[in-house]
């Protein structure tokens, strides 16, 4: 592969560890090419971890770049993705708001993100 190509497609923070994205903390985060934790997981070694703890506080999620009002618009389109998903499995071709509440798949959080929908 062209050198260009690989370091655009690989890139590194510290030309050290790889850069991934965590879709459970939706967060940018590094790899530990040694004990292979990640910075979002709390573990590490003698090889990163201090490293992973000058990473932790550097801008690396959305919301660090957006208003209020844009974080929540995020949070919600996040949160519709689970939901959506959930949904799916359950077979339904569209979310049905009542059932999910009542099988106890939409948190407290759901349920005032989303309250329009459980009023219909």
């Amino acid at each position: 592969m062209n050198d260009s190509l690989y370091s655009f497609f690989n890139r590194k923070w510290r030309n050290k560890y790889p850069i991934g994205w965590c879709h459970h903390c939706n967060r940018a985060i590094i790899e530990c090419p040694a004990c292979h934790n990640t910075s979002c997981n709390g573990g590490g070694c003698n090889e990163c971890y201090d490293d992973f703890s000058e990473f932790f506080p550097i801008f690396t999620c959305a919301e660090h770049y957006l208003d209020d009002n844009e974080t929540k618009a995020y949070q919600k389109g996040l949160r519709l993705r689970r939901i959506i998903q959930d949904s799916l499995a359950l077979e339904h071709p569209s979310i049905n708001w009542r059932q999910m509440k009542r099988d106890g798949l939409l948190s407290q959080n759901d349920e005032e993100m989303f309250k329009e929908f459980l009023d219909e």
